[in-house]
């Protein structure tokens, strides 16, 4: 090849090159061509995609075109709304309408699909089950029976299968019928209190090493200082070997290994909160929140009377970095305590009784009768795009709603029973939450086992089960 050819080669080259290069890195960037609307004329527009990250591989389909399993990386769509389906046989499906934008990617990464009939097996021969508390740092479930043959509390272990009996009625001379309340496990899930009415009079009890075979069972009673029966006992914490209750309007700790009970910490409460070493409680007095050093014994102002109603409860996350107040028309009111100039105010449209923490205090289930609401108390990334403040309603309903709690060690979706049905609902705002029916349930407890997500339900008097596969890990 002569020179002329040569440099005639490198011009044609290098034209390629400048013409080709800037149509790659605008393909990259998300740009496709666009059919000319009118005419001759062309447009280069721009686009986003979709990520589909699943703790499971899932069907996918995408506005009815069925792609491969989860996961799924698809560029090129244009922006709009698109039409997202996970399925799986046997499951029911999760339907999606979602947005797509130019140069973003939108993420659909937690999503759990749950079984459209689970199989349901019997767990116990006893009948006259009346209460199920799950162990808040292990898998056993505690229950209770009014069983002729073994009435008590028992714990059932979803692992092994197995049962064993932790409290007998009549060996603590309680009967048959039996009834047990304030079930409240320990922070180590080794210790749980219980409040039973025997021969007519209010005791506690406290079963220490819970797990262990040979638990211990100590009646308490004598160590709270006014009578039970005359002044009822609200249960504050039961942390470690203390026990923080309110009795008579003042609050008093237990130690639960010298069995002894501290002098009063703080009088004239209505309502409390431990979180540490500091006691969040409602001056009855001022009508104002306090916060008292359990250890320094000092105390200061933390919110200033400004209620119309009384307050009912008041719930502070372990961050401390805000607080909550319930009043007695389940309005709820929040509180930035980082922030000292933050605004106290009213969230709207919100009727709650309590909160539920969740994803390192990060943010709230608000436990209402007729609705699911969470409140964002800080900034999450991914599809969720929340800031501090956020408040969404996931679900609403003209039927009560009872036993709601998160579910998932990621805590994105949330378990309740209404009319008798317990169910699931997504965190996931974007459009309509998907919501899930797992059959008649009177209560429940859930956990997770290995790569299983084990549901034991209570109902007509008896205990069940049913397990599906579940993912821990991401991919």
């Amino acid at each position: 090849m002569n020179q002329r050819n040569q440099s005639l080669f490198a011009l044609v080259l290098t034209l390629l090159f400048l013409i080709v290069a800037p149509l790659m890195i605008l393909y990259a960037l998300g740009y496709r061509l666009a059919p000319p609307e009118e005419g001759f004329r062309v447009s280069i527009n721009p686009t986003g995609g979709i990520r589909v990250s699943t703790r499971s591989p899932y069907n996918v389909t995408l506005d009815g075109e069925r792609l491969e399993r989860s996961p799924v990386f698809k560029l090129g769509l244009e922006p709009g709304t698109t039409q997202v389906t996970l399925s799986q046989p046997g499951f029911q499906s999760w339907e999606k309408t979602l947005e797509i934008e130019p140069y973003l990617v939108t993420l659909v990464d937690s999503v759990i699909l749950f079984p459209t009939e689970p199989e349901i097996t019997q767990i116990t021969d006893l009948n006259n089950v009346t209460e199920v508390v799950a162990n808040p740092l292990s898998d056993n479930i505690l229950y209770s029976s009014q069983s002729e043959d073994d009435p008590g509390l028992w714990l059932y272990n979803p692992q092994t299968g197995t049962t064993s009996q932790l409290v007998d009625s009549l060996e603590i001379d309680g009967s048959v019928s039996q009834e047990y309340q304030d079930i409240t496990w320990d922070e180590s899930g080794q210790q749980v209190l219980f409040r039973a009415n025997i021969l007519n009079q209010d005791q506690f009890f406290i079963i220490s090493n819970a797990l262990s075979p040979d638990p211990a069972i100590t009646n308490i009673s004598e160590l709270f200082p006014y009578n039970l029966d005359q002044a009822p006992v609200e249960i504050v914490e039961l942390t470690g070997n203390t026990l923080t209750f309110i009795q008579g309007g003042h609050i008093f700790q237990i130690d639960l290994v010298e069995q002894e009970r501290s002098e009063i910490l703080v009088s004239n409460v209505a309502t409390a909160d431990l979180v540490g070493n500091i006691l969040y409680y409602v001056n009855t007095k001022e009508n104002d929140i306090r916060a008292f050093n359990t250890l320094a014994l000092t105390e200061e102002i933390v919110l200033e009377d400004q209620w119309e109603q009384p307050i009912a409860s008041i719930q502070i996350p372990s961050t401390e970095t805000h607080i909550l107040v319930f009043l007695d028309d389940q309005s709820v009111y929040w509180q930035d305590l980082i922030e000292p100039e933050a605004e106290f105010g009213l969230l709207e449209g919100v009727s709650a009784n309590k909160a539920l923490f969740g994803a390192e205090d990060k943010k709230a289930l608000l436990v209402g009768e007729n609705q699911v609401n969470i409140l964002y108390l800080d900034t999450f990334d991914g599809y969720q795009n929340k800031t501090e403040g956020d408040l969404d309603q996931i679900y609403a309903s003209d039927l009560q709603l009872s036993e709601m709690r998160y579910f998932g060690p990621t805590q994105e979706h949330v378990t309740f029973i209404e009319d008798g049905i317990l169910k699931v609902v997504e965190l996931d705002a974007r459009s309509t939450p998907n919501v899930y029916e797992l059959g008649a349930a009177e209560d429940y407890s859930d956990v997770l086992v290995g790569n299983q997500a084990v549901f034991v339900i209570h109902r007509e008097d008896m205990l069940y089960r049913f397990e599906f596969p579940f993912r821990r890990g991401l991919f």
